[in-house]
């Protein structure tokens, strides 16, 4: 993990920006971090893992609204997290969002 004072943004920032296609670089003010700077590609599968657990989240909110019908009927959580069926899932998603 890299920090860096903020105040050495404006004369560092061509290198801090090549720099974050390596990791990600922590911007500090007074010994405590006020931003993050990544690539734009970090960013992107960040933005594309956040968007998927939105819509897991989002379906699971819709089935689990009690809903029947003849073709969708769902009790509990739509997928659960503990389940080691769905271990490669969770280790992928973990994976995305830079966890692992």
């Amino acid at each position: 993990m890299k920090s860096i004072p903020l105040s050495e943004v404006p004369a560092r920032l061509d290198s801090l920006v090549d720099q974050s296609a390596i990791g990600p670089i922590f911007l500090e003010s007074k010994s405590e971090c006020v931003a993050v700077l990544i690539s734009h590609d970090r960013y992107e599968l960040l933005m594309d893992a956040l968007e998927t657990l939105e819509d897991i989240a989002s379906l699971n909110e819709v089935l689990s609204n009690e809903v029947e019908s003849d073709y969708v009927k769902q009790d509990g959580p739509l997928i659960d997290l503990n389940d080691p069926a769905n271990a490669e899932l969770v280790a992928e998603v973990r994976k995305e969002l830079g966890l692992e």
